[in-house]
């Protein structure tokens, strides 16, 4: 059967489907050892976990930050995870200038079904919470918290953020 993994990319406030390619074997990523397999067991274990969540009223959300110079294969391995967990990838793009906090809210509650998502690069959409100089979106940052955890946040959700900068990003994110 065809194993290929589907990414979306939000097009304005539209999920549009922008290829398929192949699985990443988990092993192909160079990372610390046992890095991967422990984030993969992570996401096996909060997808088999829902009842968990509900019966305690715990936000059933996951996420993870992958930081590190470019090039160090954090996206590499947010492909290799949607593989072995059969997942797809759903792209968000903050950069897009036509964003507001509403269209966020709506694209986060509107995830294709089974895929994962992932925010590359989220330092560079705001620097101490301001946004950044070149920064023509109307997403503010209270905006962008709410849609990842807020009260009409989306249940069920894998997230995967990427950062060079570790450092820049404010605490709350």
């Amino acid at each position: 059967g065809d194993t290929r993994l589907t990414v979306y990319r939000n097009h304005y406030t539209n999920w549009t489907e922008q290829l398929q390619r192949y699985p990443r074997p988990p092993e192909s990523v160079v990372l610390p050892a046992g890095m991967m397999e422990g984030m993969i067991g992570d996401c096996r274990r909060f997808l088999e976990e829902r009842n968990w969540y509900l019966q305690r009223g715990v936000p059933y959300r996951r996420g993870f930050l992958l930081h590190g110079p470019p090039g160090t294969g954090k996206s590499s391995a947010v492909v290799a995870v949607a593989s072995a967990l059969r997942m797809d990838i759903a792209v968000l793009n903050l950069g897009d200038s036509s964003l507001g906090d509403n269209d966020v809210s709506e694209l986060l509650c509107e995830l294709p079904v089974n895929a994962i998502l992932l925010i590359e690069d989220i330092d560079c959409i705001f620097v101490q919470r301001a946004a950044t100089d070149d920064k023509t979106n109307r997403i503010t940052f209270s905006g962008l918290l709410n849609a990842l955890d807020g009260v009409a946040a989306g249940e069920g959700r894998l997230l995967f953020a990427t950062t060079n900068h570790r450092d820049k990003l404010d605490p709350a994110l």
